[in-house]
């Protein structure tokens, strides 16, 4: 004599229903916990590094550090790589340092931000004569990153030794030496030429000082 299916099929039905109410349930017990949590409540925090070699060649053909990187030859800029993203890009017009960096902290081009060197000239100012350094924060015409931030965070900004940052702009932030705004040279020890060039001298006294004192390296 033959046994009936109903009973089993009807047990197995009642357990597939009990497991599917208990994920149902346990769904949105969890969404109710994540609503419940305050708007305000802390996110974890990421910090942000921005490696700039200045200056430093990075054509993939010829001088692809990356993957010198990759082969062990330069492990510190590996373990950069490792913990965050790298890549190629190509500078902005003129490739000049400080028309780059208002670039990237401004996020404009220089057509826009107004900076497109070091030394800049003006109308009705002499040739011989910088009307603007580049490296001013008076030069920028588009507000920096850190301008922005003050605006919009209710978090202190702290600079230090940012080129492009003084005259200090932060109205309740701090700026400590930023870099090559004609608030002082830092790095009058430099011998970028030998000391009996005398070329500069004879153009700008005060460029000779700047690249010519201090001790031989």
């Amino acid at each position: 004599m033959k046994r009936s299916r109903k009973p089993i099929v009807l047990l197995a039905l009642i357990v597939i229903a009990i497991g599917v109410a208990y994920v149902i349930k346990t769904a949105n017990t969890a969404k109710q916990k994540r609503t419940a949590q305050p708007a305000s409540a802390p996110a974890s925090t990421r910090k942000l590094y921005w490696f700039v070699p200045d200056g430093m060649r990075a054509d993939p053909e010829l001088f692809n550090v990356f993957k010198w990187a990759e082969e062990g030859r330069l492990p510190n800029l590996k373990r950069m790589m490792d913990r965050g993203t790298y890549g190629f890009c190509k500078p902005a017009f003129p490739s000049h340092t400080p028309a780059n960096f208002a670039t990237m902290f401004t996020g404009a081009y220089p057509e826009v931000h107004g900076v497109n060197d070091g030394p800049m000239r003006a109308e009705g100012v002499p040739l011989n004569q910088v009307a603007i350094s580049g490296f001013s924060s008076a030069a920028k015409k588009v507000e920096p990153i850190w301008v922005t931030l003050e605006k919009d965070s209710p978090r202190q900004v702290t600079l230090l030794s940012v080129p492009g940052s003084t005259p200090p702009e932060l109205k309740n932030g701090i700026t400590i030496r930023g870099r090559w705004g004609r608030w002082g040279a830092d790095f009058h020890s430099v011998n970028f030429q030998d000391d009996a060039e005398k070329t500069f001298a004879k153009v700008d006294k005060a460029a000779a000082k700047l690249f010519f004192t201090g001790p031989q390296l």
